[in-house]
């Protein structure tokens, strides 16, 4: 009996699914594989993607034309800078996938071989070329790696994330890599892709760290069904000053690490109901976040109560109250913008030597000033 399946690819005999083949441009993929150039499958956690991978393994082995293996080698992350370990885990996996699906165990039975001969350096390359050699059909490899937590990938997303200029010149070949692998564009100024991206980047970043974070959207929203943004703002501090430390200390990306908690912390509530939608101000020191949260307790994309968040980062050698001045602008220009309801101005205080006491404070505009309320972290 067929049953739903929620935790690792599905498998058509056994659960209930969409065809996975049928969920992507299957001519456009067969068309690159005939042309022998490569592609890239960008999504979401659980959303089916070696689902489609592994179906698209078996479909293109039934056919015959080709040799086609699924690799997982996000096993190889573990190994961080030891170029041998790593190599020793990536070839690891190809040879076991490889006796299972194709029953072949050329790569199982050389790799040590070739490891010793050619080095960590070298070996992959040889190992697959002559693998390749040994059958007139073409060899495919499908590839589900961590691409954001590889390091030349870090060095030219962590920038767009944190809103700052990147430290030292980006490496073309990493500004090329990450085009390449379709995450940013560089027709102009350096962007995130697409508002998809804009929206996946960051919570494939903090989705295991967010599941942790012991809230519930209930605590926040009133009586009349409406999100309290400041309560959840106010929350937030308090959990922001006793976890900043130890989630950025453990953390890849360092220097977006505490928009990142923000944000984990926000989706994490407001996921319950509503939406944050995101922008980047790459060299501007600012990320934009807008809450929308909807009227009448159902979605309807024009009845939505509006938000605006906007992150600033105090760094040192700056003075908090003229970034907070610049921040509030920026704030009250974004508002009217969106047609927003509320303002918030989030004040990461990076400098080093503040206490906390400096750091967390709430400022509710004054008679005479933009309806912003400055919130320290």
């Amino acid at each position: 009996m067929r049953k739903f399946n929620k935790e690792g690819p599905v498998e058509a005999e056994r659960h209930y699914c969409i065809p996975p083949l049928s969920r992507v441009n299957l001519a456009e993929i067969l068309e690159l594989i005939a042309d022998r150039r490569y592609f890239v499958l960008h999504a979401p956690r659980q959303t089916g993607k070696t689902s489609i991978l592994l179906a698209l393994q078996d479909r293109l082995n039934a056919e015959g034309v080709y040799r086609c293996l699924y690799v997982n080698f996000e096993g190889g992350q573990a190994a961080k800078e030891d170029t041998a370990r790593a190599m020793r885990t990536l070839l690891g996996e190809i040879g076991t996938r490889s006796r299972r699906v194709l029953r072949d165990s050329f790569v199982a039975q050389s790799k040590s071989v070739l490891t010793a001969e050619f080095g960590p350096d070298g070996c992959s390359a040889e190992c697959l070329t002559r693998w390749a050699e040994l059958d007139s059909r073409p060899l495919v490899l499908l590839i589900l790696a961590t691409t954001l937590r590889e390091e030349r990938v870090r060095r030219v997303i962590e920038p767009l994330l944190a809103g700052t200029v990147p430290f030292g010149d980006p490496a073309q070949e990493d500004l090329d890599y990450a085009s390449d692998l379709g995450l940013i564009r560089c027709s102009g100024a350096v962007e995130i892709a697409n508002p998809i991206y804009r929206e996946v980047i960051p919570r494939q970043l903090t989705y295991s760290r967010e599941r942790y974070i012991p809230e519930r959207t209930e605590w926040y929203v009133d009586a009349a069904g409406q999100l309290d943004l400041a309560k959840l703002l106010e929350a937030l501090q308090g959990y922001f000053r006793e976890n900043v430390e130890h989630w950025v200390e453990h953390f890849e990306y360092k220097e977006a690490g505490p928009q990142l908690l923000l944000q984990a912390y926000l989706h994490r509530i407001v996921n319950g109901g509503g939406r944050v939608e995101r922008e980047y101000g790459l060299g501007r020191g600012r990320t934009d976040l807008l809450v929308l949260w909807p009227k009448g307790g159902r979605w309807d994309p024009a009845q939505v109560t509006k938000h605006v968040i906007e992150c600033k980062v105090v760094r040192p050698g700056q003075g908090r109250e003229s970034v907070i001045r610049s921040g509030m602008e920026q704030t009250s220009w974004y508002m009217d913008r969106c047609g927003a309801e509320s303002g918030h101005l989030a004040i990461f205080d990076r400098r080093p030597g503040q206490s906390w006491e400096e750091r967390v404070f709430r400022k509710d505009p004054g008679p005479d000033e933009s309806p912003v309320t400055v919130w320290g972290l």
